[in-house]
């Protein structure tokens, strides 16, 4: 997982440029494109606010949702399971329709 979390800032960093940003500094807003699942309530725009949460303790537990900085800097242990890779993987997805969206726009 932390391969695919590195991809997607990665990417949506180096696909806009003129932006310099990943995807984990991004707003929701911005992560729009309404011909896709990327464009539903519960897409990539809802995703984001786990995945943009700063978490600063360590969190023992068992977690289910992609936290990005806790799994990025440590502090999140335990998201080695299957829930956490699926949302991974559906968001790794949710990226790319989102930058075929945004180059079918342009």
């Amino acid at each position: 997982m932390l391969h695919l979390i590195a991809v997607m800032d990665g990417f949506v960093n180096d696909f806009e440029p003129g932006e310099r940003q990943g995807l984990h500094s991004r707003q929701p807003g911005e992560m729009a494109a309404w011909d896709s699942v990327v464009g539903h309530h519960m897409g990539l725009t809802h995703a984001m606010a786990t995945f943009t949460k700063t978490i600063k303790k360590r969190v023992g537990d068992e977690v289910f949702e992609l936290h990005r900085h806790g799994i990025m800097h440590g502090s999140v242990v335990r998201f080695d399971n299957v829930v956490v890779a699926t949302k991974a993987w559906n968001m790794l997805f949710a990226v790319a329709d989102w930058a075929t969206e945004t180059t079918r726009g342009s």
